[in-house]
């Protein structure tokens, strides 16, 4: 069975999430189970309805040079709830 999320909100840290492979250890970590790719972690979040996702220090998550995953990690989360990243910084 699958932890509860307070308020159905997965909250994620900018600096530990650089890259895909960060994400799922992550987000692996806060579920206290095992993403390895990204149809596990489809397969995971789906479980969760209405599941609101934010990503907190921001400005660390979208430096220009991570900026090919950050689209990549922005869409596949966007695509299982409703997304949210704090701290962007001003471009």
């Amino acid at each position: 069975m699958l932890p509860a999320l307070p308020n159905n909100r997965l909250i994620l840290n900018g600096h530990k999430i650089l890259n895909q492979d960060q994400l799922f250890a992550s987000i692996s970590k806060r579920l206290k189970t095992t993403v390895l790719n990204r149809q596990e972690l489809r397969k995971l979040l789906s479980s969760y309805q209405g599941l609101h996702i934010a990503i907190w220090h921001g400005d660390s998550f979208l430096e220009e040079e991570n900026e090919a995953t950050q689209k990549e990690i922005v869409l596949l989360l966007s695509e299982l709830g409703t997304l949210k990243i704090s701290g962007r910084k001003k471009r």
